[in-house]
């Protein structure tokens, strides 16, 4: 596969965004500036298939597997207030 377009707002404190990852970067936290973003996405299907593909490659090269998989779960769950493993240790 060619991997996900990720959009993500500005956050210094995740490296990974400023990694040359791919991440489509939203600089200011307006609705105006995510929906040109989403919008790029889906007018220009091959900047979405780079940034993807260039997504993947960066998870490829520095992240395992379960890690990744493992973060995006626990992304889901605090979305939806679900407390994760490590919350409930604390």
């Amino acid at each position: 596969g060619t991997g996900m377009a990720i959009i993500a707002g500005d956050d210094e404190s995740i490296l990974p965004i400023h990694d040359n990852s791919g991440v489509i970067v939203v600089d200011r936290p307006n609705r105006e500036d995510w929906a040109l973003s989403i919008r790029q996405c889906l007018e220009l299907p091959d900047k979405a298939r780079d940034a993807g593909k260039a997504a993947r490659d960066y998870i490829t090269k520095h992240r395992r597997a379960a890690m990744h998989i493992e973060a995006v779960m626990e992304a889901y769950n605090k979305l939806c207030g679900i407390e994760t493993p490590s919350e409930a240790q604390s």
